[in-house]
């Protein structure tokens, strides 16, 4: 018995150590959340300018990688000829509605195979990110708009637009 006070009198002990030392310890204050950029013109590489709300913009072999996203919508991007064009935007192929090009000069701009879709989880019907990937063929400036419709419905407008003006150069 005696033995069994001891241990618990060092437990004890211990415990009121532990809550000593957490009043000595003191918080630090939370970070408040910056504001959000403002617009800006955004050089990268010495190929491409992006005149936007901040995109990234990636080095690649051949030419530069220029990332927008729903953030870009509306604004003007100028890309040299080899640049790749990535956009990635939100949607739920369950719902029947899906991203889609709409009136894309090809003579200009070449999408580059088929949109991918990636689930943000592994739940049936969630939503996730469709990502277009298009390459800069010619100088000139194209409006790239993408819409968000059902294929299905006929003269129904889109839910959803995503345009950017593309100034290509050389």
């Amino acid at each position: 018995m005696k033995d069994l006070n001891f241990r618990l009198q060092r437990v004890l002990n211990a415990f009121i150590v532990l809550i000593m030392l957490t009043g000595c310890v003191q918080a630090t204050p939370t970070a408040e959340k910056p504001p959000p950029p403002e617009p800006m013109t955004l050089t990268v590489a010495p190929s491409a300018t992006i005149t936007t709300e901040p995109a990234t913009a990636t080095e690649r072999i051949g030419g530069t990688m220029v990332e927008l996203t729903e953030e870009d919508n509306g604004s003007i991007v100028t890309v040299i000829v080899g640049d790749i064009i990535q956009i990635q935007l939100e949607g739920n192929p369950t719902t029947g509605y899906s991203w889609g090009t709409e009136n894309l000069d090809t003579n200009l701009l070449e999408m580059i195979g088929e949109p991918a879709f990636e689930a943000n989880s592994k739940l049936k019907g969630s939503g996730g990110i469709y990502t277009f990937t298009f390459n800069a063929l010619a100088p000139g400036v194209i409006q790239l708009r993408l819409k968000y419709f059902r294929s299905f419905e006929e003269n129904v407008p889109p839910v959803q637009t995503f345009e950017v003006s593309l100034d290509i150069q050389e």
